[in-house]
């Protein structure tokens, strides 16, 4: 039996992660027009020719897993339906910002009418009514005198309470805590404890947050909800942290809240960090010996990693035994990679808008 792939217009690969353990070549992508691609292959398809060919900077799904979001270097968020129909994407333009090629993206909320995102100094909050616009510019993080800093890094956002924003800034060391008080996002927190820029940001679980920086280190930080002297406003400091070192720039971060465990990428490693003992410790790794690692996240059920490199991609299990491995169109390389939240599923973003 064949399945057809009907020609897409979009902006990433999708693949479905079948159960079984035979290692074979992903040699289709999905051309136009259609393509009959064998059923016992991994079920994928690209979307080809949205962003201009502008490579994608970042990926994430809508909580419900049917909605994916890419943001490029044309500075705009393509929302396309996971699904194999014909329908356009909605676009939603960022605001004019200093530096369009950085930035990071969250969806939140239940369905996909709200996101955060920035791209450059504007970290802005955008809604759907019939088109998609920007609601408010919720914080501006202008260049500071002989620096060139103003771009975000990383966002994350705290599992429980949507308000609660942790921030990495361009040259900035200092994680920034933004807190929704009367209807205003405002700082309300620097957590130091980092030598480099933070490069990203995932929630553990509600006020236990990880990050990743430039100077080869993750911390796992316990957050405090304190009042000000006030007595009105609220602000976030550390409670406790661990620092676990591994040695090179941290690409990504996925967190098991489940296992409480934490995936770190780095150019060159995968490390699997244990956060259930005092203190945390790598309890696993994995090594690229040819071409470097990009991002890695944990499946939906969490029995799989799916893990993406500039050449190829990997399936692995929670030893980090590679169980897959396929080859990616070797005229691109992969810039990042998303898990779905609902079924065991990943998108990836390249360097030619798809």
């Amino acid at each position: 039996l064949d399945v057809i792939i009907p020609p897409l217009l979009s902006v990433t690969i999708v693949m479905h992660a079948l159960k079984t353990n035979a290692i074979l070549p992903l040699d289709v992508i999905a051309p136009l027009p259609p393509v009959l691609v064998p059923a016992s292959r991994i079920s994928h398809y690209t979307f080809n020719g949205l962003h201009n060919s502008q490579s994608i900077i970042t990926l994430s799904y809508n909580s419900t897993g049917d909605t994916i979001f890419s943001l490029a270097e044309d500075n705009k968020v393509y929302i396309t339906k996971n699904s194999m129909d014909m329908s356009l994407p909605d676009i939603y333009e960022l605001p004019r910002t200093t530096y369009p090629k950085r930035g990071t993206l969250n969806v939140i909320k239940t369905g996909s009418n709200f996101l955060y995102a920035s791209c450059g100094a504007d970290l802005v909050i955008a809604r759907k009514t019939s088109v998609w616009n920007t609601v408010k510019v919720l914080l501006h993080f202008p260049a500071q005198q002989g620096k060139k800093n103003g771009a975000t890094t990383a966002t994350a956002i705290d599992p429980s309470d949507n308000n609660i924003i942790a921030i990495g800034v361009e040259e900035e060391k200092a994680i920034l805590i933004s807190y929704q008080q009367q209807k205003n996002q405002s700082f309300s927190g620097r957590l130091l404890g980092h030598d480099g820029t933070i490069t990203c940001l995932a929630f553990l679980e509600s006020h236990v947050l990880v990050s990743g920086s430039q100077d080869g280190t993750v911390v796992i930080w316990g957050l405090r909800k304190e009042t000000a002297p006030n007595g009105k406003d609220l602000f976030y400091s550390k409670e406790w942290s661990e620092e676990i070192n591994v040695e090179n720039v941290v690409l990504s971060l996925s967190c098991d809240t489940n296992s409480k465990k934490v995936l770190v990428t780095t150019p060159t490693n995968l490390y699997l960090i244990n956060c259930l003992t005092n203190p945390p410790f790598i309890e696993n790794r994995k090594s690229s010996n040819f071409s470097r690692f990009v991002s890695a996240s944990f499946s939906f059920t969490f029995q799989k990693i799916f893990c993406c490199r500039a050449g190829d991609i990997w399936i692995l299990n929670n030893n980090l035994e590679v169980v897959r491995e396929f080859k990616i169109d070797m005229n691109s390389q992969s810039t990042c990679l998303a898990s779905n939240p609902r079924v065991d599923e990943f998108s990836i973003g390249d360097t030619q808008g798809r």
